[in-house]
């Protein structure tokens, strides 16, 4: 049985967020969430007529277009749009502030004319009767014609056969003077639709050959800069994956924003640091933009020598530091509420959890501000090389047959899921 003063916080699917939300606004059990009535409902599923419209009211209708939309710039800012729609039982001008984006969205109805006309002329429906509305048009209907208008205006006089035949002698009439024959504007505007479905096919088509193309590959062909980086003396840059080949180019772009110094001049010093190197480690590129070759690099750019990085001392200190400070005033405490022999106790063997505790925090910390530095990696899309066998070693402590069973199943399971050749695991 449900219990109205349940708490919505055990109601599924509300989390700990959505509680303090609801609890915002009074609501704590079951009962107030059912009880709980919103200021005002908007239902767009009803929709009324232009007829039925009342002045300041909130509606919804469906019309068609009866004109383009008018825009009207009022000042710098301010834009007007207004549209003229209309549907059986009036018109209506709809008007939207600062909206340009819908110029153009709204096309006025073709097939809205010919049913006015076609109930005007044809059935001979008195006005209070017609379903559709005449519009005024001041311009000749031979002079405003569109191939939609004649084609749907034939299609619905033809169905009235002998009825309609006077109406569709005047159509061909004023068609004429256009140059053309009903049948020749039939035709057109079906070749027309025709089109249009082939165009949307084959742009659908474009898209997903679109979609296929590798932009990473056809970029790295026009980049300049990884034009020259490919010329890597040491040939490991074109081996390496594409997120170590974006970290070298990204360095190089920083270290252009900071010189104000081409792209490609820094790309080609660094290529001739590395060409002018006898040591093979030092003959990749890559030596002198994140590694121990930075100060050379820079030497040649003209800027200041990268200081020595003291931050892993720095992350040594900090742990020893904080670790001796906590024990120290622990030891202090303890001395105060008991003796001294206690004191020194407490303090040696709160060290370890003091030290585990502060590294846990600070590591925390540090992954949360500090940005990581990418790993430069190889990209082995064929297998691991002959030349690049590995060895997988897992570290692990055996202190039973148990562990060594366990050990071996996982070995075989790492093996299995990694079947590569020149990959070993121990």
């Amino acid at each position: 049985m449900l219990d109205l003063k349940q708490n919505v916080q055990y109601v599924k699917g509300i989390g700990p967020k959505r509680v303090k939300v609801l609890n915002n606004i009074g609501i704590y059990t079951l009962y107030d969430l059912i009880t709980y009535f919103p200021r005002d409902y908007e239902d767009r599923t009803k929709t009324k007529k232009i007829i039925d419209l009342i002045n300041g009211e909130e509606a919804v209708i469906e019309a068609t277009a009866m004109s383009n939309i008018t825009v009207a710039v009022v000042r710098k800012n301010m834009s007007i749009l207004k549209l003229t729609v209309g549907d059986e039982t009036g018109i209506a001008t709809i008007t939207w502030f600062n909206q340009l984006y819908l110029k153009g969205a709204f096309k006025v109805g073709e097939k809205y004319k010919v049913e006015e006309m076609v109930e005007r002329l044809v059935e001979k429906k008195e006005i209070n009767k017609q379903k559709y509305k005449k519009v005024k048009e001041n311009i000749r209907m031979y002079q405003n014609s569109s191939y939609p208008f004649i084609e749907y205006m034939s299609y619905k006089l033809k169905k009235y056969g002998k009825m309609a035949n006077a109406y569709l002698n005047i159509l061909e009439e004023q068609v004429n003077k256009l140059g053309m024959t009903v049948s020749e504007v039939i035709s057109k505007e079906h070749f027309d639709i025709a089109i249009q479905k082939v165009l949307i096919g084959n742009s659908i088509t474009s898209i997903r050959k679109i979609g296929r193309i590798n932009f990473l590959s056809l970029f790295e062909k026009i980049n300049g800069v990884e034009e020259l980086l490919r010329n890597d003396p040491a040939d490991v840059y074109d081996k390496m994956d594409y997120k170590t080949k974006e970290y070298y180019r990204n360095k190089i772009k920083k270290l252009s924003h900071k010189t104000k110094m081409s792209e490609i001049y820094i790309a080609k010093k660094t290529l001739e640091l590395a060409q002018k190197a006898k040591q093979e480690k030092k003959k990749h590129i890559g030596y002198y933009l994140i590694d121990r070759g930075e100060n050379l690099l820079n030497n040649e750019l003209g800027l200041k020598q990268k200081r020595k990085n003291k931050k892993p001392i720095k992350y040594i200190f900090s742990i020893y530091f904080v670790t001796i400070i906590l024990t120290v005033l622990l030891g202090i405490y303890m001395y105060n509420k008991t003796n001294l022999p206690t004191a020194i106790i407490t303090a040696i063997v709160a060290i370890i959890p003091i030290s585990e505790i502060y590294i846990q925090i600070l590591n925390y910390c540090l992954g949360k501000f500090v940005k990581p530095t990418l790993i430069p990696k190889l990209a082995f899309l064929d297998g691991i090389p002959e030349k690049y066998s590995t060895m997988v070693a897992i570290p692990t402590i055996v202190n039973s047959k148990e562990k060594v069973k366990e050990l071996f199943k996982k070995m075989e399971v790492y093996y299995l899921a990694n079947k590569e050749n020149n990959i070993y695991f121990t």
